[in-house]
């Protein structure tokens, strides 16, 4: 309707202008009009400038909204014009642009706040190395809210390069010296934009605390399966020498017996109870040789391994295994490889699919296992699957701790020995199981 009136005015006056403008040329043509005449051209201009003056004056309302847009005081009220509606319908808009920002104003408040408050340390940076953003986490961790990446070398000589150089997705942990103590800070790097600008964010967490408290944990766990180990193989010894000993001691004195009150009962039984503390003693002997491979590992040496080719050896390694106990092993075809010690990874391997075809070994279900792999941004999975049994709840947090084992015969160290050749390829091996369903090991290793 404003629209409407707005055309309808200007289409009068212009009417209006053409009108004065003719009468002005039939009344000079007269010849004898000469005062009308200049009047009527006098009132054509002063008609052609209310027209300027009234399209400027819609013009400046107009101008004015977007100033007050652009420096966004939205505390000032649009005059009224020459087009009303217009006029209204920018008012409604600035108000509304106005609660917009003033949301994205809370919004930011609660975000920063919600950020100064975080635990964890977040340092944001662009690529000239000028800060954006640092929390009080990160200001702690680095004893100053640094403006600029070059001042962390002062705590740290060559930090500025690692958090620099720090790759997405990338984890890596240095030592800060802050106030007499050293920390260990776990180091995480992701990209984000802001406006037409790139800055990597990287989150700081001083994760010394959490690794005493796990090698604690761990070492408790180490001592307690070491002491139950040793436990059963020493009190059997400790008991069965006292019982020897017996033999050769008089009852009465406690002397020892001579040669003749020994017969050959007395013999036979000392030899066959020799032979049992030897067989333990060997199984001792065996224990520590375990312990003493899970301690000492030698480095990986990494080539590029085609994955396709090895789980298919690992299969012809198991094939009469397999076969004797009516399992399926079903392999992925992949094209996908990985740099990895060849004869660790496949050791690894070897391991999980021996254990696969424990847990399938009282499986009345068709056995399968599955060899297959999996690859993402910056990392590939392998995977080995079974139907088996499963692993309960109360297991799944122990299978990877040292000689801890359920199987009847067990050293307790495959599992272990897996997960140490995987941390020592920057990898990690993980477990997820529901009884009666699948059970699947996850190797991850960097690409």
């Amino acid at each position: 309707m404003g629209y409407k009136y707005f055309t309808l005015k200007i289409t009068l006056r212009l009417a209006l202008i053409a009108m004065t403008m003719l009468a002005m040329v039939y009344t000079w043509l007269q010849g004898d009009y000469l005062l009308t005449t200049v009047n009527l051209a006098l009132l054509t201009v002063i008609q052609a400038v209310l027209l300027v003056r009234y399209i400027d004056k819609f013009q400046r309302d107009i101008a004015f909204f977007f100033r007050s847009v652009k420096s966004d005081d939205f505390s000032m009220q649009a005059q009224q014009g020459a087009f009303e509606e217009l006029t209204q319908a920018m008012q409604e808009v600035g108000d509304h642009v106005g609660s917009v920002k003033r949301k994205l104003a809370d919004q930011n408040n609660y975000f920063q706040h919600v950020v100064e408050q975080l635990p964890v340390g977040l340092l944001a940076f662009n690529h000239s190395g000028k800060v954006q953003l640092i929390n009080a986490a990160a200001a702690d961790l680095l004893q100053a809210r640094i403006s600029d990446i070059e001042e962390c070398d002062q705590l740290s000589p060559g930090l500025s390069q690692q958090l620099k150089q720090l790759a997405v997705s990338q984890q890596e942990v240095v030592t800060l010296h802050s106030n007499h103590e050293t920390l260990l800070v776990s180091l995480k790097a992701s990209l984000l934009k802001r406006e037409n600008e790139e800055l990597k964010l990287v989150s700081l967490q001083n994760i010394k605390g959490e690794l005493e408290r796990n090698e604690i944990n761990t070492w408790q766990k180490l001592i307690s399966v070491l002491t139950h180990e040793i436990m059963n193989s020493v009190a059997p010894i400790t008991s069965l020498s006292g019982t020897i000993k017996g033999y050769f001691l008089n009852k009465e004195d406690g002397k020892s017996k001579d040669a003749s009150q020994l017969d050959n009962g007395t013999i036979r039984k000392t030899v066959d109870g020799l032979e049992i503390i030897n067989k333990r003693s060997e199984g001792l002997t065996s224990f520590v040789e375990d312990y003493r491979r899970l301690s000492v590992l030698p480095k990986p040496q990494k080539e590029a391994i085609v994955l396709k080719s090895l789980f298919e050896d690992v299969a012809n390694l198991h094939k009469r295994e397999l076969e004797e106990f009516g399992i399926l092993m079903k392999i992925q075809e992949t094209k996908l490889h990985v740099m990895a010690d060849k004869t660790q990874l496949e050791q690894v391997l070897i391991n999980l699919v021996k254990n696969a075809v424990y847990a399938l070994d009282t499986s009345n279900d068709q056995k399968r296992i599955r060899l297959s792999a999996l690859k993402s941004e910056n990392q590939i999975d392998i995977l080995v699957t079974d139907n088996g049994k499963g692993i309960t709840d109360e297991l799944i947090d122990k299978i990877f701790v040292p000689f801890f084992t359920t199987r009847e015969g067990g050293s307790g160290i495959g599992l272990s020995l897996c997960r140490q050749i995987m941390n020592n390829h920057g990898g990690s091996i993980q477990v997820r199981s529901e009884l009666r369903g699948d059970t699947v090991f996850t190797l991850r290793l960097p690409q």
